[in-house]
């Protein structure tokens, strides 16, 4: 082969080299973006509560928790129609209730709280770990006061603590006229998750 020959020859050579590489990398980059654009398209947003199996009532006016701690305040509930029956306002005036609905085994702990949002949150009240039963709020965290592990208010997602995977388990519920009215199917059919410990 001639000196020409071989010249064309290694430049049509590093030419081919060069146009795969650039495919390749263009490739990739297109990867990238796809990977990209679907995790923030389908990733939950941040927002979202970690269950969705609670109930969905908001109120208008959003309580803020800035700089202060708001510590459960005890209430009677009754039943009536399958459900478990408390006063929508008195959550909405203490923030954050505690009772134990009487069941055949076991008096199972629940809670109900305003969420920063204006979103009304009813759960089993218990962080089962620790076995911690009693919550307050300070800030836009939900706190154990067992364990101290603190989870975002809005969401229920952990934020710090050894807990975080365990929020108090959302019950579903709906509100009629003055009624928080949670599922009591619900509620005595709840049991621990299971957890690593």
């Amino acid at each position: 082969m001639s000196r020409e020959k071989k010249r064309q020859q290694f430049s049509a050579d590093t030419q081919k080299a060069t146009k795969n590489k650039t495919m390749l990398w263009s490739g990739l980059a297109v990867a990238v973006v796809i990977l990209v654009a679907g995790f923030f398209l389908f990733s939950p947003s941040s927002d979202s509560p970690v269950s969705a199996h609670g109930g969905d009532y908001w109120i208008s006016e959003k309580p803020s928790y800035a700089g202060i701690r708001v510590a459960m305040a005890d209430v009677d509930y009754s039943t009536e129609d399958g459900g478990i029956v408390l006063s929508l306002q008195e959550v909405i005036d203490n923030k954050i209730v505690y009772f134990e609905h009487a069941q055949e085994s076991r008096d199972l702990p629940l809670t109900a709280f305003v969420a920063p949002n204006g979103r009304i949150i009813a759960a089993v009240s218990v962080c089962e770990p620790c076995n911690g039963n009693r919550f307050s709020l300070s800030g836009t965290e939900l706190v154990c006061n067992t364990c101290t592990t603190r989870w975002d208010l809005n969401t229920l997602r952990g934020k710090s603590g050894a807990c975080m995977a365990y929020p108090p388990d959302e019950l579903p519920y709906v509100v009629e006229g003055d009624k928080l009215i949670i599922d009591e199917s619900a509620a005595k059919s709840w049991r621990v998750r299971e957890y690593n410990g």
